[in-house]
């Protein structure tokens, strides 16, 4: 927080952690009379977008990143790969689904209304919450680096490599997508 004459700014990097109901409270509670949220990767969701206006406040400025190539950032071609679990990885994310869903379906049942925070602080509290709540930490490392992602990350670099000698204006950028049969929406 920077203040000058009295007036509190209070600046948040990667906004987009908030909004979510995870880490809400921070901005909740901050004192600010003025705030400004900078990000490069806009909430998804009309919910989370909403409120994320009530914590820092509407979007003022926003530029695509069509906007940006071929001037501030070199041009670049855009690749989405779904790739599919091992079988390892897929018996290991059925396990840990299924230890997780059973108690968060079961909170969601008597809480229907409650926030992720809630769910997490009630979890906290039991042996098998913490279970729940260690799964779901596991599933979400599972498939953020699973073994095809790390297959095709190494192409993707080698092929960056090569490109860089040929043809230095342009870039590949890959997004990973797992497929999973257990989609993680909290948090």
């Amino acid at each position: 927080m920077s203040r000058h004459d009295g007036l509190i700014l209070l600046i948040v990097d990667e906004v987009h952690h908030f909004g979510g109901g995870l880490r809400d409270e921070a901005l909740e509670m901050a004192m600010a009379d003025a705030r400004l949220g900078l990000t490069a990767t806009p909430p998804r969701g009309a919910g989370a977008a909403a409120r994320l206006a009530e914590l820092v406040g509407p979007t003022v400025f926003e530029l695509a990143v069509g906007d940006l190539a071929g001037g501030f950032l070199a041009s670049f071609d855009a690749i989405t790969l779904y790739l599919d679990l091992s079988p390892e990885e897929t018996s290991a994310d059925t396990s840990l689904s299924g230890e997780f869903t059973g108690a968060y379906g079961e909170f969601r049942r008597a809480a229907p209304d409650a926030s992720w925070t809630d769910f997490s602080q009630h979890a906290a509290r039991t042996p098998e919450g913490r279970r729940a709540l260690a799964a779901w930490s596991q599933m979400r490392r599972l498939l953020a680096f699973t073994h095809a992602k790390r297959r095709a990350n190494t192409t993707a670099a080698s092929r960056n490599v090569s490109l860089e000698s040929s043809d230095a204006s342009r870039r590949s950028g890959m997004c990973f997508a797992s497929r999973s049969r257990s989609p993680l929406t909290a948090g």
